[in-house]
């Protein structure tokens, strides 16, 4: 099913397909919770390893989550995100964007 929402909602439904089985309320690999408070753990947030934010609201390109998205996450950042599986184009240009324009919660 092709992803067509964008913003916020649209991330939602990118974690909802791609990320839950792994980073769910119940499992939260690396101790990332996507389900509870999905915002919340990601925008702002320093990553594991404190070299950046998890979500740099503005800057996909200085964005953990992002990088990871498209195998571009430096040295130490852990692998690619999803790991066994190849992103939809529209899903990174979702997250892409999303951060591009501020990371907004709506």
């Amino acid at each position: 099913v092709p992803l067509t929402t964008e913003g916020w909602d649209g991330v939602q439904e990118v974690f909802d397909d791609y990320c839950l089985d792994c980073h769910g309320a119940t499992a939260a690999f690396g101790q990332l919770d996507l389900e509870t408070d999905p915002y919340g753990a990601l925008v702002s947030v320093p990553s594991s390893n404190g070299s950046m934010s998890l979500v740099e609201p503005g800057d996909p390109d200085t964005s953990l989550l992002y990088l990871k998205l498209i195998d571009m996450q430096p040295p130490g950042s852990g692998s690619k995100m999803p790991p066994a599986s190849v992103l939809a184009g529209e899903a990174t240009d979702i997250v892409k964007n999303w951060i591009a324009d501020g990371a907004l919660q709506e």
